[in-house]
């Protein structure tokens, strides 16, 4: 699937699945508050104008989530790079 054909719904799971995928013996659990201001933003947001945006805030979201829980996200320099990123898109 093309990324203009994907769903931000869909791409949130891609995220969070492909950091399951590395962890041996788990499963992907994740529970969304699908009325938090970000997480609606993710999903009404017109993925092939905004691939980058919703791709990023997917997976800082996820890597938020680990960091609540105590867990170091797999790539902390990606996570790193990624928040970099979104604040500079946010400050220009």
């Amino acid at each position: 699937m093309t990324p203009t054909k994907r769903s931000a719904r869909g791409t949130c799971w891609s995220a969070c699945r492909e950091y399951a995928d590395r962890i041996p013996g788990s499963s992907p659990a994740l529970e969304l508050n699908m009325k938090h201001s970000l997480v609606r933003a993710i999903a009404d947001t017109n993925v092939a104008d905004k691939w980058e945006d919703v791709a990023d805030l997917s997976y800082l979201l996820f890597e938020q989530a680990q960091i609540l829980d105590g867990e170091i996200p797999a790539d902390p320099a990606a996570f790193t790079a990624r928040l970099n990123r979104f604040v500079q898109r946010g400050i220009q």
